[in-house]
């Protein structure tokens, strides 16, 4: 029993110190000429050793390459040869450093610095406050689609520019001229490109709630129908127009980098060519690519 005891307690230190520890690094390394300490330590040739304090906010530091050492108040006194160039740091917990002194160490000078902290579980994650986005969409009203979009979010502000290309498609739409001669004859594909702005309401450590606001560029695409004899193949062959948007992103974040979202919106048609607007009521998708309600779902990955 004691064996297992001894086993099971090495395992659960191995697992759990790890997830503790932390990387640390030496920063704001000086001389100081007011923070001066009494020391009578002398190196192997008899002369003053220079004193390194560092501010540590923690305990149980030791160094292996000093002549002395020793700790107070959240700080460590490091006793060092003249010259010394680097210093083996340790911790009963945090990560080993090995540290390199970046000005002279001169014989009974006295130096001061600090300790900074690094969690190495927040190590490449990204950072919330600023961060490059990219989604791969798919729209489901008022076409079916694929949409890519690039995006940046700095603060609670973002800004994204997407592309999404249209699979849905109109009936067949007949243009007639005198005589019931055909004109033309299409079934219409829409793509679209689009800029949206949001500033995000945080919900919950998951959760973002971001409205948004852009404007979408649309171009509307014919393909002629097979097999009808026309008159005028380029009549009513493709339109362009604009929407104002204003939607409301939901955001669940997965894990670091990964996250979904939905987003609702709805289109206002504020630009349409004057051939659109001869030709929007004959297919009630055609109208809804500029004017009523979109739905996305993507999945975002940050960089």
């Amino acid at each position: 029993m004691k064996h297992i005891y001894s086993f099971v307690t090495l395992i659960v230190a191995f697992i759990c110190v790890p997830s503790f520890s932390q990387n640390f690094n030496v920063v704001d390394f000086e001389e100081s000429l007011s923070d001066v300490i009494s020391t009578h330590v002398k190196d192997k040739n008899g002369n003053d050793c220079a004193v390194i304090k560092f501010s540590t906010g923690d305990k149980g530091f030791s160094v292996d390459n000093a002549v002395d050492s020793y700790e107070m108040e959240s700080e460590l006194y490091v006793f060092v040869p003249e010259g010394t160039e680097k210093l083996t740091i340790r911790h009963r917990v945090h990560r080993t450093l090995h540290y390199t002194i970046p000005i002279h160490i001169a014989s009974g000078s006295h130096y001061t610095a600090r300790f900074e902290y690094v969690d190495p579980n927040l190590i490449g994650k990204v950072d919330p406050s600023k961060y490059i986005y990219g989604n791969i969409e798919f729209n489901v009203m008022p076409f079916l689609g694929p949409t890519f979009a690039v995006g940046y979010r700095m603060n609670n502000l973002s800004a994204e520019l997407a592309f999404t290309y249209g699979l849905s498609k109109t009936d067949d739409i007949y243009f007639y001229g005198m005589g019931a001669t055909i004109l033309s004859a299409y079934n219409y594909q829409a793509m679209r490109l689009g800029l949206r702005l949001g500033y995000t309401l945080p919900i919950s450590r998951q959760i973002d709630l971001t409205p948004q606001v852009g404007v979408a560029y649309n171009v509307i695409n014919g393909s002629e129908i097979k097999d009808v004899t026309a008159t005028n193949r380029s009549y009513m062959d493709g339109f362009n127009t604009m929407s104002a948007t204003v939607g409301m992103k939901l955001s669940f974040n997965i894990i670091n980098h990964l996250g979904l979202s939905i987003t609702p919106e709805y289109d206002f048609g504020i630009y349409k060519d004057d051939d659109y607007d001869m030709v929007k009521d004959k297919d009630s998708k055609l109208k809804s690519w500029t004017d009523g309600f979109c739905l996305s779902a993507a999945l975002t990955y940050k960089f």
